[in-house]
């Protein structure tokens, strides 16, 4: 409307000027128009200063002062709706925003898991109740305080990359505390931030690492027991055969013959059950490289081809990757689907089926699944465990060996089953 008024006056001096020759009228309608022009600039500042004072309020997340109720606002409807929505808007999302907020700072106070955050500076943004109990320490305000009360923690902290895990005994002067440790960076507009996360896992393993002993005794003694018994038993049988013969020389080498043959064989054997142990604890070397999964599988099916059995492979995308071991990873591939078509030993319409995919966390996973028998519960607990084996000519290593591969290649591997239903074994990586 003040357009449109500037607009007639604007056309009123024209015609003033080229009709009326009067310098009066031209002056007043100039100065009309001067006015008008200084009402419209007083309204756009007056517009300009309300919709200042608004979204300063807004910034200030002051929501209530953030009102639309002046009369030059009021004027423009539509506009007054708009910004009215668009404070609503922002009032509900900052009063969701603190409720999260709280809920993740209480969350991440009741872990247990120690977290600092802090930039590259070296100064904290954030840490928990948890790090400084884990710590033993009451407070610190720069990352380089901690660094300080344990240079050795510092050390192996500039050694982690982003994701990887450390183990770290740290020695707080009253006692020594396993942690795993990790570290997380990431970038803002203007700075870069560190998240050093870590739990104390010495309570939590201790338990753990003590039954895992019991186990591995159990199992050497057993072994050991096995062949010694017999041993000192042929021994103990020479040396009473040797004092009822002792004009016999004959029948004296002969027994002392089988004896000792007997007692070489049960020897071998425990020499042989001494290098699968060492085969499970010795830590191969890694030489990762880049394979195709489709061909691995295939090339390494071949060598379990069973007439009773059928292996069927599916691999999605056919030019799926991984980068690994080759040599270490086909015996990981070799040692489950040899179980699996063991398993399927005299069934009819055995199957072992392999899937090769991209999951949707872009990792890679293989399922091998089987139609066999399945496994109890109560033993399928027990199968990565060494030498234990459900079968009488295993050695109970195949399993165990086969995660700790996948482990060192910074995977999982899992085994699901259901009696009478079959058996899945799930590798991702």
């Amino acid at each position: 409307m003040r357009l449109l008024l500037i607009l007639v006056t604007l056309l009123a001096g024209v015609y003033f000027y080229l009709h009326i020759d009067k310098l009066f009228s031209v002056v007043g309608v100039i100065l009309l128009l001067v006015l008008q022009v200084l009402l419209l600039v007083r309204y756009c500042r007056r517009i300009d200063h309300e919709l200042s004072n608004f979204f300063d309020s807004l910034s200030s997340d002051d929501f209530q002062s953030a009102n639309l109720n002046s009369k030059y606002i009021q004027r423009h409807s539509n506009l007054g709706k708009s910004l009215e929505k668009y404070r609503r808007h922002l009032a509900k999302i900052k009063k969701e925003s603190q409720i999260r907020e709280v809920l993740l700072m209480r969350f991440l106070e009741n872990v247990d898991t120690g977290i600092i955050l802090f930039d590259d500076k070296d100064r904290i943004y954030w840490l928990n109740s948890t790090a400084l109990r884990i710590l033993g320490i009451n407070r610190f305000d720069a990352i380089l305080d901690l660094w300080k009360t344990y240079p050795d923690l510092s050390e192996v902290f500039s050694k982690i990359k982003p994701g990887e895990r450390k183990i770290y005994r740290l020695n707080t002067g009253s006692d020594i505390r396993t942690l795993t440790l990790r570290k997380s960076e990431f970038k803002t507009e203007d700075k870069k931030l560190t998240l050093f996360a870590f739990d104390h896992i010495s309570s939590e393993y201790s338990e753990i690492e003590q039954e895992s002993w019991e186990k591995l005794i159990r199992v050497i003694t057993h072994e050991i027991m096995n062949t010694l018994t017999p041993i000192t038993a042929l021994i103990q049988s020479i040396k009473k055969e040797l004092r009822g013969h002792e004009t016999d020389r004959k029948w004296f080498i002969e027994s002392t013959d089988r004896s000792l043959n007997l007692i070489e064989e049960r020897s071998r054997g425990l020499l042989e059950f001494v290098k699968k142990y060492r085969q499970v604890t010795l830590t191969p070397r890694i030489n990762r490289r880049r394979i195709n999964v489709a061909e691995l599988l295939h090339n390494t099916c071949l060598l379990l081809e069973n007439k009773e059995v059928a292996i069927t492979i599916d691999t999605k995308p056919i030019d799926l990757i991984l980068f690994v071991d080759k040599e270490l990873f086909s015996q990981v591939i070799v040692n489950v689907v040899k179980n699996s078509v063991e398993a399927l030993d005299g069934k009819e319409n055995g199957e072992v089926r392999i899937d090769a995919y991209l999951g949707d966390d872009q990792k890679v996973r293989i399922r091998i699944c089987d139609n066999g028998p399945g496994i109890d519960q109560e033993l399928l607990d027990r199968v990565f465990v060494p030498f234990f084996t459900t079968k009488k000519s295993g050695s109970g290593i195949g399993l165990g060996y086969s995660r700790k591969i996948v482990r060192l290649h910074g995977g999982t591997m899992e085994l699901q089953s259901t009696p009478g239903k079959g058996t899945v074994c799930t590798i991702t990586l």
